[in-house]
Formats: C-alpha cells, sequence, structure tokens
C-alpha cells in the first residue's frame, strides 16, 4: 500500500520496511526522529508505537514483538514477510480544522469502488486519541466546512484509485494536519469496524451492504449518493469507555465489577442508544501497547446534534468512575 501511494504520489509518510533490528537501526538513522512503529497485518492500533528518541528503538521494537506473542496468541510465524513498518510521524493540528478541542487530529472515510471510480459516502469525527494511537468514539455527520471535506475526499480518491481497487468498499483513515494538509494513515478494501456502518445506515438511511451488492450484480447501486454526506437531522456516536479513562497499574491484574452511572455526564437532548459492558468479574489489566483491548463499555450515543454527541463523550471520559479489584485483594480476602 505505501508503496503504491508513493508511486502515485498520494500524500502519505515516509517508510521502511522492518524485517530485523539492522532495519529498525538503519529506518531510524535514514528517516529520524520521530517514528511509528506498526506491525503490518494487526487490527487496532495493537502494537503501534511512537519512537520519539528516548529509548533505545532496538528495544522498543523488542518489547512490542514480545507483548504480541504473549497477549495476542500470535506467535508471528509469517517472518518471510514484512511484518512491520517504521515510517515518519505525521503531525496533526486539530485546530487548522475544528474550531474546538473535541476533536482528533484525523478522520475516516467510508466510501465505494465502482468499476475503478471512488464514491465517498461519509466522513466520520473522532474524539481525541488514548495514548497516541487508541480510537475513542466515532461519530456522525461530520462537523468539518464544506472545504476541509472536499480535501478530504480528494485524497481519499488518489489513495484508493492508486491501489487499482474496482469494486468494493472502502475504509479510508485521512491524518488532519498544518494549513489543512492531509496524510493517508491507511485504507483497506472492506468496511469500517465499531458500528460505524449501522450508524450510517440510521443517519443518512444508506445500507452500504446493499450497495455493495448492487454493485457487484448490476455495476452500480442508486443508494450511493453523488457526494459525500454531510446533512442529517440525527446524530449518532459509538465509543468505548477504556481502564485507561481511570489508569490501573499496567503490572497488575483487576477483577472489572462495572461503573457507576453515566447519565449525569450526558449532556442535554443525548440519550444512550445501547450500553455493552464486558462481564462483570472479567479479569482485565492495562498491556502495553495494546490499549485498544483494555475496553470495559461499548456505547452508542444518540442526538440531533453532533457537536453535543462529542461534548458527551469528553464527560464520560472525564467523570466515570470505574469499579475494579486488585486480583491481591481477593486473594488475602479468601486466605483470611
Amino acid at each position: 500500500m505505501r508503496e503504491k501511494f508513493r508511486e502515485a504520489g498520494v500524500p502519505s509518510p515516509d517508510f521502511r520496511a522492518i524485517y530485523s533490528e539492522h532495519d529498525m537501526i538503519s529506518a531510524v538513522q535514514e528517516l529520524g526522529y520521530p517514528l511509528v512503529l506498526k506491525p503490518t497485518y494487526l487490527a487496532c492500533s495493537i502494537g503501534v508505537t511512537l519512537l520519539d528518541g528516548t529509548r533505545n528503538p532496538v528495544e522498543v521494537f523488542r518489547e512490542v514483538q514480545q507483548d504480541i506473542r504473549e497477549n495476542t496468541g500470535d506467535s508471528l510465524l509469517f517472518n518471510e514477510e514484512c511484518l512491520f513498518l517504521v515510517e515518519e510521524y505525521m503531525e496533526g493540528c486539530n485546530a487548522d480544522w475544528y474550531d474546538n478541542p473535541l476533536y482528533s487530529d484525523y478522520v475516516s472515510v467510508e466510501g465505494m469502488m465502482v468499476n475503478g471510480v471512488y464514491r465517498p459516502v461519509a466522513i466520520t469525527d473522532k474524539t481525541p486519541m488514548l495514548s497516541s494511537f487508541t480510537e475513542t468514539s466515532h461519530i456522525v455527520p461530520s462537523v468539518l466546512d464544506a472545504e476541509a471535506q472536499d480535501i478530504i475526499v480528494e485524497a481519499c480518491r488518489q489513495a484508493n484509485e492508486s491501489l487499482g481497487l474496482q469494486n468494493c468498499p472502502t475504509h479510508t483513515e485521512v491524518k488532519l494536519m498544518k494549513n489543512r494538509q492531509v496524510g493517508i494513515i491507511e485504507t483497506a478494501a472492506r468496511f469500517g469496524g465499531w458500528n460505524i456502518i449501522p450508524q450510517i445506515n440510521d443517519v443518512f438511511g444508506i445500507n452500504l451492504t446493499k450497495a455493495w451488492a448492487e454493485v457487484l450484480l448490476y455495476g452500480d447501486s442508486a443508494q450511493l449518493p453523488s457526494h459525500v454526506l454531510s446533512h442529517s437531522d440525527k446524530a449518532r456516536c459509538n465509543m468505548r469507555i477504556y481502564l485507561q479513562d481511570n489508569p490501573l497499574d499496567p503490572s497488575r491484574k483487576y477483577q472489572f465489577e462495572g461503573y457507576e452511572k453515566i447519565d449525569h455526564l450526558l449532556s442535554e437532548g443525548v440519550f444512550i442508544h445501547t450500553e455493552t459492558e464486558i462481564p462483570r468479574h472479567t479479569v482485565v489489566s492495562s498491556i502495553p501497547h495494546q490499549n485498544a483491548m483494555s475496553f470495559v463499555s461499548t456505547l452508542d450515543l444518540e442526538s440531533a446534534d453532533s457537536l453535543v454527541l462529542a461534548e458527551s463523550v469528553r464527560s464520560i471520559r472525564e467523570g466515570v468512575k470505574l469499579k475494579v479489584r486488585e486480583l491481591e485483594d481477593l486473594k488475602m480476602e479468601v486466605h483470611s
């Protein structure tokens, strides 16, 4: 993907393939700091790590590999392939895109390739990330202005068409940088995860799964809009509550016992559409490089206004009170 982007002049970071520790040293020497270390075959930002020069990059590389082996069940068997990349860190600038700090410096864009031509559908705003790279929520419709959306959509068109994709959904992540420059984080020939596709269906009335089937069967779909969608009388947000919202000691394990009610943290006009906690008494811990896997609840919020959803996300993150117990405390109770 990165090679195709470079050949086509798609705005994206310089990078190096990492097959060995020697490659890691060479990449740092050639690209300089800051850098991002990324597994090429995982998801949810697992293993994605910022390299800023404060630690030996080889030690960080070893640590990330060990965490992946121990905590994902992945034994890294595919060692002939490029399992990691190092790439330039794209510095985001929320202030040049949004009017307030409620939003992150990146978005995702759902679209469809139809006979090799990119068709944008909707831009999803994000709230500030956790630990640099862990996603916290997805909100539609976007509050970005028309100029901003045009810039983002054009970059997505270049990225997806450069890969030669023909008839498939696309999920493209875009970094929002200073002076309204963009960088393509990644794109994929698939639907977006979390609850993005059902949200788009609910907010805009577009069934993207049906649209893809019609593209494959008939060569096009009346479901697909002629331009990226940005207006609706309904807004939806899918967010997660993480262990890191009440920071815990990463060296210890805990038993999850729920969290205090959050209704008072919602802005006026916002209600919880669905709320799904992990099972009570689940053993949890904060695993380095795998923050995305330490969520304890998923919420779907609904409102008439995207902005108040973003306000509610910030309020929940700052005010939620998790109920956890250290496993050592439980052992002491059993012995006593």
